[in-house]
């Protein structure tokens, strides 16, 4: 192996490092001096096996002086680790060198600084093994040390936080990456070292091309970049050029993407370095992926191979990153045989223990990869290419093959997810792995065709529920492992005290971005969070285990779970192909349907015919027959093959944008009447509607007899007109939402509530004890949590979506964002978000749509009662008094909304019947009954307590008047 040039320069600049610290006034320190001039006058001359004789010549030299100074011997095999990495390929001689530096630096008296170095030194070298997760674990003593050091030096712990950065981003947890390596750059800036903090920034556009926040990229390179220039070498401007021309690439904007290829080719030194020779392969390879997406075959070819020329045998990413490029490029050609065989030849290089041929499956092993993301990027075409070889000759193993491959794909992406620490990384990943379920599922139906196993459509389903809701659902596994592992209390409130910190801070960073203060006091929070979660992992090996129990969807138990007369219905939306499942007591079957040209117009249409107030004002007539069209155009596609014979309740999860209409509002019959006529068709009339993130939900538990302990109300229910907050105005029709610049007040807020006890009893805080410190006080206390107010949906950052309780004195904030929501634990078996677009948010697609409801589920509630869009405030409160009269009664909660939306019909006026005013909520999650005798003892029993009081108090005066 050619060692790369940087890698030796890095060695001499740490060996002189150390030789210009060293004290020059005693014998130790002078011996020391002069061995590593002498060090460093050999390794200039790359005379490797030299200077290793001499490193060790000292080292068992008896000097009892030199032995006595525990820090020089520490130092010294420093140097050797540093040398032995940069130099030769023994590294695992340099990782022995740098840990015996590290128990000599711990007996010593120079310990943090020392030890910090050292533990960055092991991480450059775990991340040149690919070995990330190791790499980050040192970069972190790495930086709390430095940062807890007497003699913090901020120039090393800017460069702690980089390389930290850069192992994260190898394990694709690039939310993280981001946050570091912005520090990085904060620390270079503040010691105003410009060259540094320009080569940081050039390491942040992949990371931020990671993240698909392409413009963000472009923009750095543009404003932090290009304007400094004149300030870099020819390597690194040259390696900035290729870096942002392939954040140009994946926007778009080829011609922008193919100016920069060229001009970091001029940039590049052309020599017979290999560094040099990779970077300028690798800019061929993303030029003939323009070429390939303009269609431009042959010109793309040639030039993809002559990359493949240039790549040293040594670089074998690259190598199969090239192998995957021509794949791509024949793929696009139709030509899917010689693009199989590009593929395999990829997943080879990157295993070479795999040497078996095209039809075969590599053994998935979490140590056996290096580089995960290519070869799960080459394992998923192969897998696509086998079906659409399997499509053109019919071999039956084609089929086994891409569905074996499927299989592993599966598993390599569960190993992936455990690896990543962020949500947001997560997310990412799962919006990356449609692609590959979508080849799973199709792999598993059309085995079920060849063979009419059923088994194939449960595997099919088993892939579907793998791809959505991942995070939600790891979120809950990881609630209820800690309720029954053996966690201290104490940790749990600290992990509970920072998340709670976090959730803080940055709403008040959201109030003020320019508070540059406030992202670092996030950051080193955030980083003790996360380093507390480590250590809950590792020392409770009984919370690990069943936070990452198998998450492997139990089937016959999801069957047992459906209720008698239900019919469960989840969609996987591929890119033009949808897939119906339907589950119930007896089967699980699969329905695949192409999907029409106009669907994604149909559903935006009817969406917003009952959505839009300003839309339906300005339109009435339009909207209408919109909504009279669309709604039974979908209802057909959507449901009107399937038998629902014997059904009256139906669970539906949706995928992608079905997620944002009501299935209830569908019509069942072709309508000519208008939209507020009593004999309008809607499936509400027929069926009972609930909606579902994940059939994994339907066999989980509604409520943990720990939470029902908790319960001191049965209902708890906060509700405000507003009527004391001088910059709310007033309106006739007064909407719960935000598309007013002055919000209105609700009168029927506080009745709602108020009505609500009425009916079933509970605690209510109305008006001005409807506050967010109240919430916080006494919400995790109620089996029924009801919250009547505005509601504020921010799409751009969901984590902004908030509520706006009634303002208190001794509070200004009261907002109750969905960031604090996801640090909270609640104990309510129902939540009631009685509020505007409640259920309504950004998608994010395989985990759903991104909504303040969801941050309730993530908060512990199982059961949601939201809204798709503005509710109006009367008739909301309306639909709520007759679906707490439906739960008084002992309906389940789905037919309890039901219901509700049924009798507000029956009675209201027909202007109010339209569908915007009734059809908004929805029942998401358990369905099951509540029972009203949920609370503290007081609240089961208080009226037998008090009728046995009054007793005794007259059975007492009776015994008192009788005596004479």
């Amino acid at each position: 192996m050619n060692t790369p040039y940087h890698l030796v320069y890095m060695v001499c600049l740490l060996l002189c490092f150390f030789s210009n610290k060293l004290k020059a006034n005693s014998t130790p320190e002078e011996l020391n001096t002069l061995l590593a001039e002498k060090i460093t006058s050999k390794i200039y001359d790359c005379d490797v096996k030299e200077v290793l004789i001499i490193l060790q010549s000292t080292l068992t030299k008896d000097s009892l002086l030199l032995l006595k100074h525990i820090d020089i011997k520490a130092k010294i095999f420093q140097k050797k680790g540093a040398l032995l990495f940069g130099c030769t390929e023994r590294y695992d001689e340099a990782i022995d060198a740098f840990n015996s530096s590290l128990d000599y630096f711990k007996k010593s008296n120079k310990k943090e600084k020392e030890l910090a170095h050292t533990h960055f030194l092991l991480m450059n070298v775990y991340l040149y093994l690919d070995e990330y997760k190791t790499a980050i674990a040192e970069g972190e003593r790495a930086i709390d040390l430095m940062e807890n050091s007497s003699e913090k030096d901020s120039l090393k712990l800017a460069l702690y936080y980089h390389t930290t950065a850069n192992s994260l981003y190898g394990i694709q947890e690039n939310v993280l990456a981001e946050r570091y390596i912005k520090k990085s750059a904060s620390l270079y800036q503040s010691i105003h070292n410009i060259e540094k903090f320009i080569s940081t920034n050039i390491d942040l556009i992949p990371i931020l091309k990671g993240q698909k926040k392409y413009q963000e990229a472009i923009d750095i390179f543009q404003k932090k970049i290009y304007p400094n220039r004149k300030k870099l070498s020819n390597h690194e401007l040259a390696r900035a050029y290729n870096l942002v021309s392939e954040a140009y690439l994946k926007s778009g904007d080829y011609k922008a993407a193919e100016k920069y290829y060229q001009l970091s080719n001029k940039h590049y030194i052309i020599e017979n370095d290999p560094y040099y020779t990779n970077n300028i392969a690798h800019n061929y390879d993303n030029l003939g992926i323009i070429y390939k997406r303009q269609k431009q075959f042959d010109k793309a070819l040639k030039i993809a191979r002559k990359s493949l020329e240039l790549y040293p045998n040594t670089n074998k990413g690259a190598i199969a990153g090239s192998y995957d490029n021509i794949g791509d490029i024949y793929a696009e050609k139709k030509d899917f045989s010689t693009a199989a065989d590009y593929y395999q030849k990829g997943i080879q290089i990157l295993l070479p223990e795999y040497e078996a041929g095209l039809l075969s499956t590599p053994s998935i092993s979490q140590n056996t990869i290096s580089n995960k993301k290519l070869f799960y990027i080459l394992l998923n075409a192969k897998s696509k290419t086998l079906l659409e070889l399997y499509g053109q000759n019919q071999n039956i193993d084609f089929l086994k093959s891409a569905y074996n491959t499927a299989q592993s794909l599966d598993t390599l992406t569960d190993q992936m997810r455990q690896a990543l620490q962020t949500d947001g990384a997560k997310y990412i990943l799962a919006e990356n792995a449609i692609n590959a379920y979508e080849n799973a599922i199709e792999a598993s139906y059309l085995y079920y065709e060849k063979t009419k196993d059923k088994n194939y459509l449960e595997q099919a389903l088993k892939f579907s529920e793998n791809s959505r809701a991942v995070v939600l659902r790891e979120s809950i596994q990881d609630k209820n492992a800690k309720l029954i592992s053996d966690i201290p209390d104490s940790l749990l409130i600290k992990e509970q005290d920072l998340k709670i910190e976090i959730a803080y801070y940055e709403s008040l960073l959201f109030k003020d971005p320019k508070r540059e203060l406030l992202r670092d006091t996030i950051f080193e929070t955030r980083r003790k969070l996360l380093k507390l979660s480590k250590e809950l992992e590792n020392n409770y090996p009984s919370y690990y285990e069943l936070k990452y129990s198998d998450a492997t969807l139990d089937i016959s138990q999801l069957k047992q779970n459906i209720p008698e007369d239900a019919l469960l219905i989840e969609y996987f939306w591929n890119s033009d192909v949808l897939y119906t499942f339907t589950i119930d007591k007896n089967e699980v079957q699969l329905f695949k349907k192409k999907i029409p040209q106009e669907f994604v117009e149909q559903i935006l249409k009817f969406k917003n015919s009952f959505q839009k107030w300003a839309l339906i004002e300005k339109s009435k007539i339009d909207t209408e027959k919109d909504y009279l069209l669309h709604a039974h155009e979908l209802y057909k596609f959507l449901l009107g093959d399937l038998d629902l014979e014997g059904k009256k309740r139906l669970m539906i999860i949706p995928d992608n944008l079905l997620g944002y209409i009501p299935f209830e509002a569908l019509l069942t019959k072709e309508y000519e009447g208008n939209w507020i006529d009593r004999m309008l068709p809607v499936l509400i009339k027929d069926y009972a509607v609930s909606y579902l993130y994940s059939a994994h939900l339907v066999n989980s538990n509604s409520t943990t007899e720990v939470n029902r302990k908790n319960h001191l109300y049965g209902f708890g229910g906060f509700g405000t007109d507003y009527k004391n907050m001088e910059s709310f105005g007033n309106a006739d029709l007064s909407l719960r939402s935000d598309d007013t610049p002055i919000l209105r007040q609700l009168p029927h807020a506080p009745k709602e509530i108020a009505t609500i006890v009425g009916q079933i009893g509970g605690q209510s805080w109305l008006n001005e004890d409807a506050t967010k410190e109240n919430f916080l006080s006494n919400g995790k206390k109620s089996g029924i949590l009801h919250l009547a107010m505005h509601g504020i949906i921010d799409e751009k950052n969901p984590l902004q979506s908030h509520l706006i309780f009634n303002a208190s004195e001794n509070e200004t904030d009261n907002f109750l964002y969905a960031s604090e929501l996801y640090s909270m634990k609640l104990n309510a078996d129902l939540a009631v978000l009685s509020a505007c677009n409640t259920g309504y948010g950004e998608l994010k697609r395989g985990e759903g749509i991104m909504s303040l409801a969801r941050a309730f589920t993530f908060a512990g509630c199982p059961s949601l009662v939201m809204s798709l869009w503005q509710v109006p405030d009367k008739a909301t409160a309306d639909i709520m008094s007759f679906f707490y009269d439906n739960i008084k009664n002992g309906a389940t909660k789905d037919v309890a909304l039901q219901q509700a939306k049924l009798t507000y019909l029956d009675n209201c006026s027909s202007e109010y019947a339209k569908p915007i005013y009734w059809q908004s909520f929805i029942i998401s999650g358990d369905i099951n009954s509540i029972e009203m005798s949920t609370g503290s003892f007081w609240y089961n029993y208080k009226w037998y307590i008090i009728g046995a009081a009054v007793i005794f108090v007259l059975l007492f005066l009776g015994l008192k008047w009788k005596k004479p």
